[in-house]
């Protein structure tokens, strides 16, 4: 498990410079690594272009609204992601939209800038991203989610393991994303918080 401490939060992107270093990515002004190929690059525009549609459009489910106003002021939201992630640029907006109506601090960590914390979060022994991790007051983890919905996790695992192509999953996932991303996204989430609200 990776060791949280106020400082390293505090070192992590808030959402504001997060969400300038995404911009910043999406006009090929970041020259570091992976943002200098110009493959990475076309998906990070892409990935920019969706998260901010998907950022108009987040219908907040009242119920976790309730919830994330009921005495978790002292969480912290800790999201692994990276401007280049599809499943991110679907997922982010929600998580940032919660945040927000919720007053939950919510930080950014860079996947690829934070080995260790990445690799204390390995999802069947990959990077896969995004990863929520939730912390209390003391910053120890209430609970971990990602990368991807169950559903669409299973639905995944299931078409790669009867041998299904890159661009299969991709078109896979952006279509159940489109369909179903936003509502799923929010019930699990709320699932967690209600069962972890006696851990604050």
């Amino acid at each position: 498990m990776f060791e949280f401490t106020k400082e390293k939060v505090n070192q992590l992107f808030s959402i504001d410079e997060y969400n300038d270093f995404f911009e910043k990515a999406s006009v090929g002004q970041i020259h570091e690594a992976p943002y200098d190929n110009p493959a990475f690059a076309s998906y990070t525009a892409a990935n920019y272009k969706r998260s901010q549609q998907i950022r108009t459009k987040v219908d907040l489910d009242k119920k976790l609204y309730n919830a994330l106003n009921e005495g978790i002021e002292s969480w912290t939201w800790v999201l692994i992601t990276e401007p280049w992630c599809g499943d991110a640029s679907f997922i982010q907006p929600v998580i940032e939209a919660l945040c927000l109506a919720g007053q939950v601090d919510l930080r950014i960590a860079l996947r690829d800038k934070e080995p260790e914390m990445m690799n204390a979060y390995l999802t069947n022994g990959g990077k896969s991203i995004p990863k929520l991790v939730v912390l209390d007051k003391d910053y120890i983890e209430i609970f971990q989610w990602g990368p991807r919905p169950a559903e669409l996790q299973q639905m995944v695992t299931e078409l790669l393991s009867n041998g299904g192509s890159s661009d299969e999953k991709l078109k896979l996932a952006h279509q159940w994303y489109r369909k179903y991303g936003n509502k799923a996204v929010q019930e699990e989430l709320l699932h967690l918080v209600k069962n972890n609200k006696n851990r604050e």
